[in-house]
């Protein structure tokens, strides 16, 4: 018989090829089919797997697989927006292994992302074509409106969302309040130093400038004296003309616009100063002194004097409320002296208040007192300022004192806690129940060693039976010690009593 020969089988690793058409992103809309069809080669036959981020698809009502090689399916039917993503067919054998992956988008109506307007039945349009989520619609202010808004891709139009409740066109910001306390701090030869306080209301905006401005005194036109804003609260207005009267005036500004202006009083721009004549033969000698002090007033560093043949200037810079007083100069030459004198009132922020106290405490309400400053400033205290705050915020209350000069310094209380000034009273002694018969019993105690400050007023009496959690209260408008208690027959029962105060009721 002739020898029988068998050729070895061929063995080849896999081998997989998506069609040319799953390449590409595949796009599908939701509800239809998702197909991706390839081929598999390999010997022996290799086990296929199909997966979608991680997660191995098997055979079911939703995903339907066919293997017939070397041709293979993959169906996802009825696609759902949650069936997008990266699905990979992998093949393995003996010899190897080998994966395709193919990209699905699955196209859906997109989630809410609404915008509406306004308050009529019909709806106006605010544009069709919005790109981006922000959009500035034109209203008018003071009016109401209703908004709505939707997604659109090229499926079509998402579901609408409106506004709950109508808005209001304002502007979310308003016009600042005036500048608080505008006052002249100190003035020169050709300047006036301006000082004022932020305003308390900002109109809901923190970024506050300002405006400065002054005028002649017959003159009707305002000058802006700076360039811009001013984000400080003083400016100094300088080349002034020496021994002019001028006006100024300060405005508050913010996104909104500006406040009204506050002016101050008309002011002559010049150096304060003592002046007094001479005459005298030989020339006298001048000598000036302050209070009855012969200290020397030339060795400050803030006093200059000028001399001259027939006049004599006393000029003191940075004044303070000290240097006010009674300025002495005295002339003296071999004929004899002469002495003249002049009172000088120096303006200044008032002192602080004195005896600050709080009594009449209660859990609403308190009193506060103080007195008036021991030093006015010089002028006429127009009022006071009064504030509170939580201690636990590190904000003490500040009371102070202001004249037309400004506000003095703060004097500061110590913490005090919001109460009645009435407390609970203390416990009764345990009750003790006497006489009992068949259908009552007498409980009585003793009053609280402590009332509270207050005289009592009732008491409250309980009682529960032995195995029951629930207590029955019984309220004794008036101090009665022995109080009857009607009971069920064949119950044990517990009493316990505690005292009222009218001002804890």
């Amino acid at each position: 018989l002739p020898k029988i020969r068998f050729s070895p089988d061929i063995l080849s690793p896999p081998e997989v090829s998506l069609d040319v058409t799953c390449r590409d992103i595949i796009t599908v809309r939701v509800g239809q089919t998702i197909h991706i069809t390839g081929k598999v080669k390999g010997r022996p036959d290799p086990d296929i797997t199909w997966s979608k981020d991680g997660k191995v698809l098997v055979q079911e009502k939703h995903v339907e697989i066919v293997h017939d090689l070397p041709n293979v399916e993959l169906q996802v039917k009825e696609a759902k927006r949650s069936d997008h993503g990266k699905y990979i067919i992998a093949a393995k054998n003996s010899c190897g292994y080998a994966q395709a992956f193919a990209i699905v988008n699955v196209l859906d109506r997109p989630g809410p992302l609404e915008y509406r307007q306004p308050n009529q039945r019909g709806w106006s349009i605010v544009s069709s074509d919005i790109t981006k989520r922000l959009v500035k619609a034109n209203l008018i202010e003071n009016r109401e409106y209703f908004f709505r808004v939707c997604a659109e891709n090229k499926i079509g139009p998402g579901p609408c969302i409106e506004t709950k409740t109508p808005i209001l066109a304002i502007n979310p910001i308003d016009k600042p309040g005036e500048p608080e306390n505008l006052h002249i701090a100190e003035k020169g030869k050709t300047f006036v130093y301006l000082k004022w306080r932020r305003p308390d209301y900002d109109g809901g905006s923190p970024n506050l400038s300002y405006h400065v401005e002054r005028k002649l005194k017959d003159s009707d036109e305002w000058e802006r004296v700076h360039k811009g804003s001013i984000k400080e609260t003083h400016y100094m207005v300088d080349k002034c003309v020496e021994n002019k009267i001028y006006q100024f005036r300060v405005q508050t500004k913010n996104e909104a616009g500006e406040s009204d202006w506050v002016r101050t009083a008309e002011v002559v721009v010049k150096e304060d100063l003592i002046e007094a004549g001479l005459r005298g033969k030989p020339q006298p000698e001048v000598v000036w002194t302050k209070d009855k002090d012969a200290t020397d007033l030339t060795r400050s560093p803030r006093v200059k004097i000028e001399t001259t043949s027939d006049t004599s200037k006393f000029i003191l810079t940075k004044s303070k409320r000290s240097d006010g007083g009674k300025y002495v100069i005295t002339a003296t030459n071999t004929a004899g002296s002469f002495v003249a004198y002049a009172t000088v009132i120096v303006l200044d922020k008032p002192g602080p208040v004195r005896n600050l106290k709080v009594t009449d405490i209660s859990c609403d309400r308190c009193t506060v007192t103080w007195d008036p400053p021991e030093d006015d400033g010089g002028c006429e205290i127009q009022n006071y300022i009064l504030e509170k705050c939580e201690s636990k915020r590190m904000v003490w209350s500040t009371y102070s004192s202001s004249n037309k000069m400004g506000t003095g310094p703060p004097t500061e209380t110590q913490p005090i806690i919001a109460k009645t000034k009435y407390d609970r009273p203390g416990r009764p002694d345990p009750p003790e129940v006497t006489r009992v018969s068949k259908e009552e019993m007498t409980v009585v105690w003793n009053p609280p060693e402590y009332d509270g400050g207050k005289s009592i007023t009732g008491y409250i009496l309980e009682k529960k039976e032995k195995r029951s959690l629930r207590w029955f209260k019984y309220i004794c408008n008036s101090i009665i010690f022995n109080l009857p208690i009607r009971l069920c027959f064949h119950v044990y029962h517990k009493c316990t009593v505690s005292a009222l105060c009218v001002d804890m009721l």
